[in-house]
């Protein structure tokens, strides 16, 4: 019989659905006293209905409670993006050091100082950057510095990561850069005493431990990763199992179960067994710093343990969103990081997605089998949409190696959690224990490792639309248990949602050329996505942002045809060669000036060399014309023979220039009527950039590629002279990334300003 409900009654996971949305709101519209008003009027409003209604839990009611919870959600995320104005220049910084100091790739002493204040007004979390001399620095350090305040970055390229989103997600507001630092006093807080416990139990790990384990075990015990080395942690992130190497929810749901089996065990006693199994779920999840992960496994763990104590049967599915809800609460920001949507994301898949399969194993194959094939597709399924997205990486050997690995690293978390505690009471007396956890932790490492090196153990993906994972979790809904409907409606959902989201995907392509004029700092790159889908790079920026450049094409799922070079310097050619290191790029256009260079950087690749009058059909619509260097042209600097080249669509075109002086512009543009598209020459020097040559071009368009940099670019002077003959200027160092759509009109998209 077909069942008279879509779906049983839920209120907590209506509620998490519709704090999510508040929360999504809130980040974009920054409305704090409308959000704040309305909750109050929607909460007064069902609390009277509450109590006045014969129906306590009536739709209205609930409504009300919802629409409640919604501004609320939007109140919270609009205070934490809120960020006050802050002048540029040098300002007085002052704070308390709230953990360990670190040292970042740069030499650089890196701190979080927490009841910061700039100029004397207070403000939120600041990361300070010292120099190699404030190594001394410590955690429960107050103090004072002379520094460059900054808020942080934004998303500097199409699809980049959010630096000040992440940053404001840990309450940290601004960054600043300082050569001195002035140590003033000392103070002890919550979080100081935690950061010294946490410490203390990663100096007992690496007492017993062997040097090779010790950074493994006190990554899984206590969330620490700064000793393991990065080929270890790049091995784990390719096969899906980073998160065995972390504090994840799974570590912490497999202690709780041994602490709270321990103190049955001895027999303790119903009520000492709860609380003092509830004293540990608080103690460890605070001395791990509250991780999304480590919150969701604590929340969840109580709700079962209250439910059992009290002869009450717990729904999964509610605590999931009772710990949603609370982890948001503490930080609403969360919902927009990874290691937060992995966590619930993991859950939602065991509880719809690996129930279903495990009803269907458990006819046939063994329980404990069933239950490991069944949890490790659900935790698969459910991370990996996040996993595409975040890191644009996902395992093909993900379900197996999770079968072949979680009970090891279980065991591994055991052992280990059980050496730490008797190497606190008995010293080094307790290292015999640590030979087993040194083998298990060895074998699961030796395992992981074998794995990562077979062929398409990983494959980079492309970061889906944020509308294609929403209806991956929808389809995740729709085949679970949650949904009362029968199979073949079930089957017309999914359908539907898929042809849905297709449909969606073919609209929202942009038409015509796509022109994106990369953030890589002080160098030049550019990408052309032809209105047929030819990919093309122009330069790739210098050593330091290739791997940006990398980046930007995996989640972009850029399979480049070609790229072009308009000389080899690094600020313009590191990020190519990086792209060719990676196997992405296997054809490069260049002058012939450059051909022997760029062949011998690139053995492998088809080197094409061009000259003046040469043309390079990108498509049946667009070509590249070459206007420099002539196969003939002798210049002693490098700059000066820089590829140039015309891109050309219907009527249309962008002109980019390289890194060519004045004198090379005004002889080769004279004769040039206008552009729509002009990429300034050299970062805008101030050998560049001439009004003559300008007056010809009268550039719609003008972008700089520049980034911070010792050589005074870009030059006021040329800014000036690009502002009067230009409709419209950007700089990289401003807008960041700038993104022209050329079709009939050209639609201009910056990333910053």
């Amino acid at each position: 019989m077909q069942p008279s409900r879509v779906f049983n009654r839920r209120p907590l996971v209506l509620l998490a659905l519709c704090f999510t949305l508040g929360i999504v709101l809130g980040r974009y519209l920054h409305s704090t006293m409308l959000y704040v008003s309305s909750a109050a009027v929607f909460a007064a409003a069902a609390v009277c209905l509450h109590v006045l209604s014969k129906n306590r839990w009536g739709r209205i009611t609930l409504a009300l409670i919802c629409t409640a919870f919604a501004f609320f959600g939007s109140f919270l995320s609009a205070s934490a993006v809120s960020v006050p104005y802050l002048p540029g220049g040098t300002h007085t910084v002052t704070g308390h050091i709230y953990s360990t100091p670190t040292v970042n790739d740069y030499g650089s002493v890196v701190c979080l100082l927490d009841d910061a204040q700039i100029d004397g007004q207070a403000c939120g979390n600041i990361k300070l950057y010292a120099s190699a001399s404030s190594a001394a620095l410590k955690s429960g350090n107050v103090i004072s510095a002379a520094a460059e305040v900054k808020v942080p970055d934004g998303v500097r390229n199409p699809g980049g990561f959010d630096e000040r989103l992440y940053l404001l997600s840990k309450n940290i507001h601004y960054k600043a850069y300082t050569d001195a630092v002035t140590v003033t006093g000392t103070r002890k807080t919550l979080a100081t005493v935690l950061n010294d416990i946490r410490a203390s139990l990663g100096d007992v790990i690496e007492r017993v431990f062997a040097a090779d384990t010790a950074p493994v075990a006190k990554g899984m015990l206590l969330g620490d990763k700064q000793s393991l080395d990065e080929d270890t942690y790049s091995t784990f992130k390719d096969t899906g199992m980073a998160h065995v190497l972390a504090v994840s929810g799974l570590h912490a749901a497999i202690l709780i179960a041994v602490v709270y089996g321990f103190f049955r065990l001895i027999r303790l006693g119903r009520s000492p067994t709860l609380a003092a199994t509830l004293v540990f779920i608080a103690a460890y999840a605070f001395v791990t710093g509250l991780t999304p992960s480590i919150l969701r496994a604590s929340v969840m763990a109580v709700v079962l343990l209250l439910g059992r104590h009290f002869g009450r049967q717990t729904d999964t599915f509610s605590s999931l969103a009772l710990a949603f809800i609370i982890s948001l609460i503490i930080n609403p920001l969360d919902l927009f990081m990874a290691g937060f949507q992995l966590s619930f994301g993991a859950v939602f898949g065991l509880l719809t997605l690996g129930a279903q399969i495990r009803r269907l194993l458990v006819n046939f194959l063994p329980t404990r089998l069933s239950d490991m094939i069944s949890a490790s597709v659900g935790a698969t399924a459910g991370t990996m949409p996040v996993l595409a997205a975040s890191f644009n990486r996902l395992s093909v050997l993900s379900i197996v190696i999770n079968i072949v690995v979680l009970p090891l690293a279980s065991l591994a978390i055991v052992l280990t959690f059980i050496t730490t505690l008797l190497a606190l009471l008995m010293g080094q007396a307790a290292a015999w224990l640590a030979f087993a956890a040194d083998a298990v932790i060895r074998l699961m490492l030796t395992i992981v490792e074998a794995l990562a090196v077979l062929p398409f153990a990983a494959v980079n993906a492309a970061t889906p639309p944020w509308y294609i994972t929403i209806g991956f979790f929808l389809l995740l809904f729709i085949v679970s248990k949650y949904l009362l409907v029968g199979a073949k409606l079930k089957a017309l959902l999914g359908g539907v949602l898929t042809a849905a989201a297709l449909f969606v995907v073919l609209i929202t392509q942009p038409a015509g050329m796509t022109v994106t004029f990369l953030d890589v700092g002080q160098g030049d790159a550019a990408f052309v996505r032809t209105a047929q889908g030819g990919e093309y790079f122009v330069d790739g920026g210098p050593p330091k942002s290739a791997d940006e450049v990398v980046d930007f094409a995996v989640r972009r799922g850029i399979t480049p045809d070609a790229a072009f070079v308009s000389h080899t310097d690094d600020d313009h050619f590191a990020g190519l060669v990086k792209l060719y290191e990676q196997n992405m790029l296997h054809k490069v256009y260049c002058s012939t000036h450059e051909f022997a260079a760029v062949t011998a950087a690139m053995p492998k690749a088809e080197v094409v060399p061009l000259s003046a009058g040469d043309a390079v059909l990108l498509d049946d619509e667009t070509r590249a014309v070459v206007l420099y260097p002539y196969s003939d042209s002798a210049d002693g600097d490098k700059n000066d023979l820089s590829l140039v080249l015309l891109i050309e669509y219907k009527g249309h075109s962008a002109l980019l220039t390289g890194d060519i002086s004045g004198k090379n512009e005004t002889a080769l543009f004279m004769g040039l009527s206008h552009v729509d598209i002009y990429k300034a020459a050299h970062h805008g020097s101030k050998y560049s950039s001439y009004r003559l040559p300008l007056s010809g071009l009268n550039p719609k368009y003008s972008i700089v590629s520049v980034g911070e940099n010792r050589f005074g670019h870009p030059d006021a002077w040329a800014l000036n002279n690009l502002g009067d003959y230009s409709d419209a200027v950007y700089t990289t160092m401003q807008d960041h990334a700038v993104v022209f759509h050329i079709d009939d009109t050209i639609k201009v998209k910056t990333y910053g300003g």
